[in-house]
């Protein structure tokens, strides 16, 4: 048994010796070829830059590329450094074998990646050296490089080379760089705490910044601090009294770059498209290209930063402006206040979300069209009672009318009927993800919040006919040799019939010029919009203003601490309109295009207001009493009114009053009415509307028969017949008077004779 295993165990040895000699062959071919360009240390190419749509470069702030030396790094920031990235960097070569083991054991075991044991050095050289791939070749290259570089350099100038590049997020690159961006302060002057913050953005700009996150980011300083005091760097005192600090960041910047929350946005979508962290991307030497219009760019900033578009004497809100051209959903422009990241900021969107979960799943589903006729009256669904912004409610509205004026109680019963796991569906396909199974939601009063990039780009699926692709803000991505890492193709989808998107658009038409964003009607081409507003009576919290043309989808929103004047309609609104008049000041959008699956039918407006049916309009039709509606030819009505062409009256009430044949019968103003009695004309009533009673008084005969007909005569002389009614009536005989009630005659007398002796003849 011993030798069985002693022979197991040479096995084994001989096939790991083997695996280490194939290990190490495989490693010295694939780097035989690799040095280290040591000019990339130094260069400014191996800082991110930024290319506009017209292939300009973007300018970047005054902060950009500030580089120190070793010798004004703080002792705290290098400690701060080496102990969360890298305890073991002086004693390593390059690369720390122990780590590695670790973490390839780490990884093993949770069958995941999570772990990477890359040090410093190796950091350096992959961000300045090579391509973001993920592969065992350019891993072997990395160490390779890292041993080269660790005996071409010194610590102190790996270090320094290394906090010269990193990136920091809001546009800061190194150390210099984020000093001044975030404490308004030189690298030299930076705190414990200050430099253990710094220390711990670099994870991940986004997660930590301590102007988006700054719970994580204190989380991880403490987490920095705890560990410099672990490796002796810094006393168990001095640890707690560092993370006690409260965050403090500097206000100086108070006009930034117009450029930065682009960029940062652009830089984010960036790392995510080639699968590596800001910090790797920022300091790789990449080039982006973006959708970004330089001009509009700034025109947003300054038009953003005007006191004109808040409330007079109230603290500046949180706002934003979001431009998208609908050929490609690229982000023409992206101009913030008081967001410090356009991905985290997500809101409950109010009115907004009306047509993305109600309105147009309806359409698509054919529940309504918008002539529907849908009751606006206080309404308990289950438990559930919605009111109306202002408590007021209208009785029956089109679905036309419940869209322009924003009404809460249609859009509820609109959700109600075509159930929220359906209307679910319909907005994942646009690219929002809310999983409640609340009427709610037809209000906008969602359980998760939605990314204001995604209500944008929603809406942009309307102007296009409903084809969708997500907004983005990156074109393609270069390396420092000009190799496309990426390129942004086009990956729209036809996420609802082309009917369903143009009727949507049409009904926002209406919002535009009756509705709640009629402060957009002064502009003189085609455009859609919708308003949307979060609140209480006590103060409202978020205000959206959402509309687009055929060329552009714009998005201007206010939130925070907001009084009840402001609202969806009014500031952002304002604030869309004047950016519309610089983005089309010279040329003008094109009218949206028809849809050839949708068009317009005549319906009978009596059948609509009075009956709630949508039937097409008698051909005999006054124009008055037509209108005209836009539908999808899938859903168009199937009966043709014909109030006209076969006028109807319901059964009169014949009755007797007294010894009086009488009529009763509802008369509408557009019919005629002719009576007859016993075959030869009567009365005749028209123009007349309500209950009409006619009364015989002059009827005398024991039998009389009463005839009553409608019809309908048109303004060319032509009549068209319709309901006809007859009744006899017996009327009752007089009464004889009673000859004991009565009076005795008076004596009779002989009538005088005439001359010659005779009577009168009729004696």
């Amino acid at each position: 048994m011993f030798k069985k295993i002693l022979r197991i165990g040479l096995w084994i040895a001989a096939l790991f010796l083997l695996a280490c000699a194939l290990f190490l062959g495989y490693f010295l071919i694939v780097t035989r070829d690799v040095r280290l360009d040591t000019e990339k240390f130094r260069s400014a190419e191996t800082a991110l830059r930024f290319v506009d749509r017209a292939g300009s470069p973007i300018a970047q702030s005054g902060l950009y590329g500030l580089k120190v030396g070793y010798e004004q790094f703080p002792d705290d920031l290098v400690h701060a450094f080496v102990a969360v990235e890298d305890k073991n960097f002086f004693q390593h070569h390059g690369f720390d074998l122990k780590r590695m083991i670790a973490a390839a054991f780490y990884n093993l075991t949770s069958f995941s990646y999570k772990e990477g044991a890359s040090t410093i050095s190796q950091q350096l050289v992959k961000n300045t050296q090579l391509t973001p791939e993920k592969s065992l070749t350019r891993k072997f290259k990395e160490l390779r490089l890292a041993a080269q570089l660790e005996s071409l350099y010194s610590k102190e100038e790996i270090l320094e080379f290394y906090l010269n590049t990193i990136y920091f997020g809001k546009g800061a690159y190194g150390v210099e760089s984020a000093a001044l961006t975030y404490f308004g302060k030189h690298a030299g002057e930076l705190t414990l705490s200050e430099c253990a913050v710094l220390a711990a953005v670099v994870k991940s700009p986004y997660a930590y910044s301590p102007a988006i996150h700054p719970e994580n980011c204190l989380a991880r300083r403490n987490l920095v601090l705890s560990c410099m005091a672990d490796q002796n760097y810094i006393s168990e005192e001095c640890c707690l009294a560092a993370q006690q600090e409260e965050l403090v960041l500097s206000d100086a910047q108070d006009q930034p770059s117009p450029f930065t929350p682009y960029l940062d946005a652009a830089v984010l979508e960036a790392s995510e498209r080639l699968g590596i962290e800001e910090r790797d991307l920022a300091a790789g030497g990449f080039c982006l290209y973006t959708f970004c219009d330089s001009d509009l760019q700034r025109a947003a900033a300054e038009l953003l930063a005007a006191d004109g578009y808040y409330e007079s004497g109230a603290p500046i809100p949180s706002s934003c402006l979001i431009l998208l051209d609908n050929a490609d959903l690229g982000v023409t422009a992206f101009a913030s206040r008081n967001i410090a990241h356009l991905k985290s900021y997500a809101r409950q969107p109010g009115s907004a979300f009306k047509p993305i979960f109600t309105y147009a799943p309806a359409l698509e589903r054919g529940i309504i069209s918008p002539a529907t006729q849908i009751s606006d009256q206080k309404t308990d669904f289950g438990g559930y009672a919605p009111s109306n912004f202002d408590d007021k409610y209208y009785g029956q509205v089109s679905a036309r009318e419940a869209l322009s004026l924003s009404l809460n109680v249609p859009a509820v019963h609109v959700l109600n009927a075509v159930g929220t796991d359906y209307a679910s569906s319909f907005a994942e396909k646009l690219g929002i993800c809310t999983r409640s199974n609340s009427l709610a939601d037809a209000l906008g009063a969602t359980a998760e919040n939605i990314p204001l990039t995604d209500l944008a780009g929603a809406y942009a699926a309307f102007a296009n006919g409903g084809r969708y692709a997500p907004p983005k803000f990156i074109a393609g991505i270069t390396d420092r040799e000009g190799r496309w890492l990426y390129h942004a193709d086009d990956t729209s989808e036809q996420v609802m019939r082309a009917d369903t998107a143009y009727l949507m658009t049409d009904m926002l038409r209406d919002t535009v010029k009756t509705g709640t964003a009629k402060n957009l009607r002064s502009l003189s081409f085609d455009l859609a919009a919708k308003t949307g507003t979060v609140g209480t009576s006590g103060g409202n919290s978020d205000a959206y203003s959402l509309s687009y043309t055929s060329a552009h989808t714009l998005l201007c929103y206010q939130g925070g601490r907001l009084s009840n004047r402001v609202m969806g309609g009014t500031f952002p609104t304002l604030m869309a309109r004047d950016f519309y008049k610089i983005l089309y000041r010279d040329r003008q959008p094109a009218p949206f295009a028809p849809c050839p699956e949708v068009v317009s039918c005549e319906l009978d407006l009596l059948s609509l207001k009075n009956d709630q049916v949508l039937a097409l309009a008698d051909e005999n039709a006054p124009a008055e009493y037509r209108i005209s509606e836009l539908f999808s030819v899938r859903y168009l009505p199937k009966t043709r009114a014909e109030t006209f062409s076969s006028p109807f009256l319901a059964r009169p009430d014949f009755c007797m009053k007294g010894h009086c044949p009488c009529i009763r019968f509802e008369a509408k103003p557009y019919y005629c009415y002719t009576i007859t009695r016993n075959g030869e004309f009567w009365q005749e009533i028209s123009g007349k509307e309500g209950e009409i009673a006619l009364q015989d008084e002059a009827a005398g005969l024991r039998e009389a028969t009463y005839e009553i007909s409608v019809s309908y005569r048109a303004g060319n002389g032509q009549v068209f017949e319709g309901s006809r009614y007859r009744e006899t009536f017996v009327l009752p005989l007089p009464l004889l008077p009673d000859p004991a009630e009565e009076d005795p005659a008076p004596p009779r007398e002989d009538p005088a004779e005439e001359p010659g002796g005779k009577a009168p003849w009729w004696w």
